[in-house]
């Protein structure tokens, strides 16, 4: 994570009213941050990506679980293979699907870890062009999701799709 980092999230979150303000002007500061590297990277970025980074918040949503498709084990399809993630957030079910453009890395859950490790939620993301992390590599894109037990999700992908449906209450069928 380049701008909101776990050990901003950690101090925006601490018992000392001193740490906690100046983590919040701290995280404001990185909100303008990712904002103007957003806006200085918005025509490279295809729709779905535009959305993704600047109008999707998946603050709090339940994580339900992700897979990887290879369809290049499948005779029928040369396509890229894809990560598939679905999220519960309030009453509706995101699923989002990803075409990678390589492979995804979880890390660990940190040591020291304020939060719980029960029932992954996300906390936040950023969305960044690969070349910011490999320069001279194609103009693709890698997603970094931190959750609430404290691991991080990176997606590198090069389109993504978002799909979202009404929730429905298993307790009512």
């Amino acid at each position: 994570m380049k701008f909101f980092t776990p050990e901003l999230y950690l101090q925006y979150n601490a018992a000392d009213e001193r740490d906690a303000d100046r983590a919040e002007e701290a995280w404001e500061h990185a909100i303008g941050a990712y904002k103007s590297y957003l806006k200085g990277h918005r025509a490279e970025m295809p729709p779905n990506v535009r959305t993704l980074a600047e109008k999707c918040c998946f603050h709090d949503a339940v994580l339900l679980g992700w897979q990887t498709h290879d369809p290049s084990n499948s005779r029928r399809s040369p396509a890229s293979p894809m990560l598939t993630l679905g999220l519960q957030h309030g009453h509706e079910m995101i699923v989002l699907c990803y075409f990678l453009s390589g492979s995804t890395k979880e890390s660990k859950r940190r040591k020291n870890w304020a939060f719980s490790p029960e029932h992954k939620h996300w906390l936040y993301d950023e969305v960044a062009m690969v070349e910011e992390v490999s320069p001279g590599s194609p103009c693709d894109f890698v997603h970094r999701v931190l959750w609430s037990d404290g691991s991080e999700l990176e997606i590198p992908f090069m389109d993504v799709i978002i799909d979202r449906f009404p929730a429905f209450n298993l307790a009512a069928v």
